[in-house]
């Protein structure tokens, strides 16, 4: 008991997880994947946190899901980096946890400060409605869907596979998809820590790594939608922290989709961060460096998972970084476990600097979204954009009007509500100045994104959203503080949730909705039925080697990947160029591409080389695939199409015999190879 404290200081916490718990059964999760979610996604950081930082009961009940993904992450990768270790593994995890338990036995623990019951139970209000909110979204409602039914995207693919293949074998090693030739490669650049979370929890709870993924996913947006109240009760108070949680969460059923659906987890994990981050940045300054080792945490799990998302909360940083340098007595305190966090931070980057120099993905400065039209958004993305009490081109209008004055409003609240004191270096206004700085950032950051539709992503976590609903608030509380009689604030508060939600409806805001499902109309309608294409998927895990050579027509986004197999794909668009070239239409030769990212090998202890990927790409042989799988879609523009795949198939019967047929789905399987099963031309 003196170890840790008293048992009521934890209550919270406990709280936490067996809502965590109660709700993922409630939505179908298995006892054993929801145990293993409290075991490995909470419990480890909730001990982490008390080892290292004085918090209160919902600070670290909110920080214990991020805190879990880096000690995770540094027990698990850290090893296999620096050693070749075969470290993701449950047995590292628990290693872990004992070696932060024993640092609580010597040390011990760090104080855990009392909240009021308000504030806790908005803590818990926030995390069931997240909860439940999220599932509906990422799971269909249900978290144990018997397939991979959820996303088709190259940037799920690549994160599922490398999910199951670091569940299966215990390190992160490159998946055969990711590595079509074949060589032992390092994934050093691939692995967010987040997908080594993931990978531990597959293992405990079962094969099923999609509900893994989706069980996960809900943690992340709790934490994001607990963040946001963090931060927004900080500067102004329960309500408005309230409120500000309350619209990042109600818009995601209805409106932000596809950021999920096409599998920007890595991105909406650091979204997650940002306002934890300016939080503890809050804090710290407050706490004259008490809460370094939290902001250190945070800081270090946004900088090895998302570094670009980094940029939106550098000037915040540097407003703490500048308070430790010249204010002598905060020196010392804030700058050592920042500075512990920047070594751990050069450890985990020296093998993977390379991947953010320019030119590469995620080379900081590139730029190119713009706001897009509803036509684009129908023609090009199979959004429909309905009638809408606000235009889709006028929603960024409204909404920086409606945060500006919430910003305007929460600055004069702060200064009535909260005096500054004497001696205190103006703490509200730094806290005020954060805000601002952070809405302006993200509002650069928008722009900065590679993809067409990308703002809308950006927009669900750049606090425009929950700037927006502080300012219903803070304006009803302006309205009837002027009304004889009434006194509490609690009207106030009541007509802004309503206000919240009834705007948060797809007839009041403006985003697009999926219309035809999330794949364009001439890629066919099977790929829109994952439980066929599932079948074909599940097939060629089973029953094919390890290192077969797989060649897929018809499939989008490498969505074929998904059977862990050295993948190779027929984009549409060369398909149907190969078909309608007469001179070639039944040669071997066609353009092939492959999911091969810069990866290495690695030459010796924290010496790394560069592996090409040249081979992967342009002009191949179609008659070199161990299996071939080809889906016979009816293309609207080109009605022999399918007709012409049938007599390619034909034609290398000698050499390829059908082993599967689903629906509009064959897969064959090379029972004799001769490189010249085709013409050359």
């Amino acid at each position: 008991m003196a170890l840790i404290g008293a048992l009521g200081e934890h209550k919270l916490f406990a709280a936490f997880c067996a809502v965590v718990i109660a709700l993922g059964l409630a939505l179908g999760a298995t006892p054993a994947l929801a145990a293993s979610v409290v075991a490995v996604c909470l419990l480890p950081g909730y001990l982490l946190l008390l080892a290292v930082a004085e918090q209160t009961q919902v600070e670290r009940a909110v920080t214990a899901f991020p805190a879990s993904v880096i000690l995770v992450a540094v027990v698990t990768i850290v090893p296999a980096i620096l050693f070749d270790a075969k470290s993701v593994d449950p047995a590292w995890v628990a290693g872990g946890v004992l070696a932060v338990m024993a640092l609580l036995f010597f040390s011990g623990a760090k104080k855990t400060l009392p909240d009021s019951r308000e504030r806790q139970a908005a803590v818990l209000s926030l995390l069931a409605l997240a909860f439940v909110i999220a599932t509906s979204l990422v799971a269909y409602g249900s978290l144990n869907q018997p397939a991979n039914n959820m996303v088709w995207s190259i940037d799920a693919v690549l994160q599922y596979d490398q999910i199951s293949w670091m569940a299966q074998r215990h390190d992160n090693s490159v998946p055969p998809a990711f590595n079509p030739s074949w060589k032992e490669l390092f994934g050093v650049n691939l692995v967010p820590p987040s997908v080594a979370s993931q990978a531990v929890l597959t293992q405990l709870s079962g094969p099923a790594y999609w509900n893994a993924n989706a069980f996960f996913l809900v943690m992340v947006f709790a934490t994001m939608v607990l963040g946001v109240f963090l931060l927004f009760a900080a500067i102004g108070d329960i309500g408005v922290g309230f409120v500000a949680g309350l619209a990042v969460a109600l818009p995601f059923k209805l409106q932000y989709v596809w950021p999920f659906y096409f599998g920007l987890w890595r991105e909406i994990f650091s979204m997650m961060l940002t306002p934890l981050a300016i939080y503890y940045c809050i804090k710290t300054i407050r706490s004259r460096g008490k809460d370094a080792p939290a902001l250190a945490v945070v800081l270090l799990l946004l900088a090895v998972t998302h570094p670009v998302t980094g940029w939106g909360v550098a000037a915040s940083v540097a407003i703490v970084v500048a308070c430790a340098v010249f204010d002598h007595q905060l020196r010392g305190a804030l700058l050592k476990p920042l500075a512990v966090s920047a070594v751990l931070f050069a450890i985990l980057m020296i093998p993977v600097a390379p991947a953010f120099g320019e030119g590469s993905e995620y080379y900081p400065f590139g730029g190119g979204s713009l706001f897009t039209s509803p036509a684009v958004a129908e023609a090009n993305y199979g959004y429909l954009v309905g009638p809408t009490l606000v235009k889709l081109e006028q929603t960024h209008v409204w909404l920086a009007l409606a945060a500006l004055g919430g910003l305007a409003l929460l600055f004069l609240h702060s200064r009535r509500e909260k005096p500054l004191l004497s001696g205190e270096n103006g703490f509200t206004h730094l806290a005020l100045d954060l805000a601002v700085t952070l809405a302006v950032a993200s509002a650069v950051i928008t722009f900065l994104g590679p993809y067409a539709l990308k703002q809308r992503f950006d927009l669900m976590i750049d606090f425009v959203v929950p700037l927006a609903a502080v300012f219903i608030l803070l304006a009803l509380r302006l309205v009837t503080s002027k009304i004889a009689g009434i006194k509490s604030g609690v009207p106030a508060f009541a007509a802004a949730v309503i206000v919240v939600v009834l705007l948060s409806q797809p007839w009041a805001y403006a985003f697009p909705q999926p219309a035809n499902g999330l794949v364009s109309a001439d890629s066919g309608q099977e790929l829109r039925k994952p439980a066929i294409t599932w079948d074909i998927i599940d097939y060629l895990r089973q029953n094919t080697p390890i290192d077969s050579r797989v060649l897929f027509f018809g499939f989008i986004q490498y969505s074929g990947c998904l059977a862990e197999r050295r993948c190779y794909e027929v984009s549409a668009h060369a398909a149907v160029a190969k078909y309608q070239n007469a001179t070639s239409a039944y040669s071997r030769a066609i353009e092939v591409n492959a999911l091969c990212r810069r990866d290495v090998r690695k030459t010796g202890f924290l010496q790394y080389e560069p592996v090409a990927c040249s081979e992967n790409f342009g002009s191949g042989n179609i008659c070199n695939y161990d299996y071939i799988v080809i889906g016979y879609f009816p293309y609207t523009q080109y009605p022999e199409y399918p007709l012409y795949l049938q007599q390619l198939v034909a034609r290398l019967s000698a050499n390829y015999q059908p082993v599967l047929q689903r629906g509009l789905f064959g897969v064959y399987k090379q029972v004799k190879h001769d490189e010249n099963c085709l013409p050359a031309s």
